[in-house]
């Protein structure tokens, strides 16, 4: 199976950490990158810059909606979730993922 990443938009670290354990736990991914970034966005009307966090979470092609599924559980706001395909990727980083993540029978 092909390793994909995930990126997803936060508010904070606070959600992206309770997020990173959620996934951890449930072996949907193996490790999660967190980047702070800064967002322009137009919300009703009003264009608001304020930073937020980007996710980056490795993981299994089949498990996007799984992923998707556990944001929507902790986010209640509109974000992005987007895939992200791999090309190519270390053989050591590999391994490491699919021994952790879960495969789907």
């Amino acid at each position: 199976k092909k390793m994909i990443l995930i990126y997803i938009t936060l508010n904070n670290m606070e959600e992206g950490q309770q997020l990173a354990r959620v996934l951890i736990d449930r072996k949907l991914t193996n490790c999660v990158n967190f980047i702070p970034i800064t967002c322009t966005f137009i919300w009703e009307g009003e264009i608001t810059t304020e930073p937020e966090i980007v996710a980056l979470v490795k993981t299994r092609e089949e498990h996007f909606e799984d992923v998707n599924a556990a944001v929507k559980e902790l986010v209640s706001y509109t974000n992005f979730v987007g895939q992200i395909e791999v090309k190519k990727v270390n053989d050591e980083f590999s391994s490491w993922l699919h021994q952790v993540v879960r495969r789907n029978s």
